[in-house]
């Protein structure tokens, strides 16, 4: 198989994976066990936070690697540990057991989510790289909107059905991964025996020091997880307590997200690159705004439903659209590095977020999303503060105006 095709579906399914398995879809199980009983609706959250907990630990080691070697050894034991976990986690009684596997899980898909992007832009050219790029970050909505569908279709009743389809089609996914990281070593093998691997060198200090571009940026992305968090882990719920609906419609209407967040991140790959990555970053976040303010206003189902696909749009394009900026600001060897630390950043605003909403969550889930709309605004001026710093820094490199 041509290795930027292999890369492409590679990336795509360890993204599919490591967030729109683990993180987006896990709002549709934990909605059916909440309503079959299995906890209350404020556990979702809570159980939400501890998987974000173990993903920031996963990105905090990932960090720490030095060697692309350790790096696809590490995305191995996550791949495993991140399919094995939909079968061993409905199996678990009491929710001591639901916590440990969440957090598992978090580290697993960390591994994934972190390690992947590097490898699979490696020894391709830079023209490729917004495209495979795209590709990667789309595979999220793929697998989150497969997996509703598959849900809703074939056991919208049934906990640990839904966890056994989600789990199958994680398997499914891990095939490529394996092959992609297969290839990946064997690539590796031959420089290491010459010289020591070139994406993974010492890190210089000072070339790892943010500019203030980067850090507005950062800010941005802390905001970011954080509406993330206030709306894809209630929209299930906010659907329920609007329209009184069964379980079968609310999944259908959360795969809308997932058809979203595929959609925002390939139309990113295609665009062309006379529309520069702040700009459309801030396209993006305008686009989460109205998608957030559909969900809370929405009078029926449909354009609540509009509104879901909207706020995908936004993650898909944005994730897409940070990697790539971060690709623009970053050296090649640095990259995976900075990579982390926004995806620390981005997962404790989530985590913050979600500590701090789930208490209201069986109360009144529509102040909730209000909140998410917020955080969105806040979110969406930090982006254009950041855009303005990129654009005079940008200036001052080309006083002639390029």
């Amino acid at each position: 198989m041509n290795r930027k095709f292999l890369a492409a579906i590679a990336g795509s399914s360890a993204m599919g994976i490591g967030i729109g398995l683990h993180r987006s879809q896990f709002a549709v199980l934990g909605e059916l066990m909440a309503t079959n009983g299995w906890f209350s609706n404020s556990m979702i959250g809570l159980l939400s936070g501890i998987s974000l907990a173990g993903f920031v630990v996963g990105c905090i080691q990932q960090k720490q690697i030095k060697k692309e070697v350790i790096n696809i050894i590490c995305m191995r034991y996550g791949l495993a540990i991140a399919v094995i976990t939909f079968f061993l986690e409905p199996l678990s009684a009491g929710l001591g057991w639901q916590a440990f596997w969440r957090l598992i899980a978090g580290w697993a898909a960390a591994q994934l989510v972190i390690g992947i992007p590097g490898l699979v832009t490696r020894r391709l050219p830079v023209y490729d790289h917004r495209f495979l790029v795209a590709w990667t970050i789309a595979g999220s909505g793929i697998a989150a909107f497969i997996a509703s569908l598959l849900v809703s279709l074939l056991t919208s009743t049934s906990v640990i059905g839904a966890w056994f389809i989600t789990g199958t089609f994680s398997a499914v996914l891990a095939w490529p991964i394996h092959r992609f990281l297969s290839l990946s070593m064997r690539e590796l093998q031959p420089a290491q025996t010459a010289m020591q691997d070139p994406g993974c060198s010492t890190s210089n200090p000072s070339a790892m020091q943010w500019s203030k571009p980067l850090k507005f940026l950062a800010a941005s992305a802390f905001f970011f997880g954080a509406a993330q968090a206030a709306v894809v882990v209630y929209f299930p719920l906010l659907l329920i307590a609007k329209f009184e609906i069964s379980q079968a419609l609310v999944q259908r209407s959360f795969s809308s997200l997932g058809f979203g967040y595929l959609l925002g991140a390939i139309v990113v790959g295609f665009l062309p690159h006379r529309y520069t990555t702040d700009t459309l970053m801030t396209l993006s976040a305008s686009i989460g705004i109205a998608g957030v303010f559909l969900c809370i206003a929405s009078p029926n189902l449909p354009s609540a439903s509009l509104g879901g696909f909207l706020f995908g749009l936004w993650n898909g394009s944005m994730i897409s659209l940070l990697l790539d900026r971060i690709n623009q600001s970053s050296e090649a060897q640095h990259a995976r590095v900075t990579w982390s630390r926004f995806s620390i950043i981005l997962s404790l605003g989530f985590t913050v977020s979600i500590t701090c909403l789930s208490p209201i969550a069986d109360n009144n889930v529509l102040i909730i999303i209000w909140i998410g709309l917020w955080l969105t605004f806040i979110h969406l001026a930090f982006q254009v503060l950041s855009r303005y710093l990129f654009s005079i820094k940008t200036n001052s490199h080309f006083p002639s105006g390029r």
